[in-house]
């Protein structure tokens, strides 16, 4: 792994070990191979935002559906 991807990963580690919030996954475990890092986290059922939104116009929720998910 480049050194700035490296670092950036690492960050993000750091971070995640530290939320704890009902509304975010939580990270149990890292580990990496030579080529991969990989984090272990809570299962969320339901998908993700992201593959959620690429399903809407624009890649955008409407407001109003925003507000009740998000309250």
């Amino acid at each position: 792994m480049e050194p700035n991807r490296r670092k950036s990963v690492k960050r993000e580690m750091k971070i995640m070990e530290k939320l704890d919030h009902e509304h975010i996954a939580k990270l149990f475990e890292v580990f990496e191979s030579h080529k991969q890092v990989f984090f272990i986290m809570e299962f969320v059922n339901g998908g993700s935002l992201h593959g959620y939104l690429k399903m809407k116009p624009n890649r955008q929720m409407p407001e109003l559906e925003a507000k009740f998910l998000w309250r």
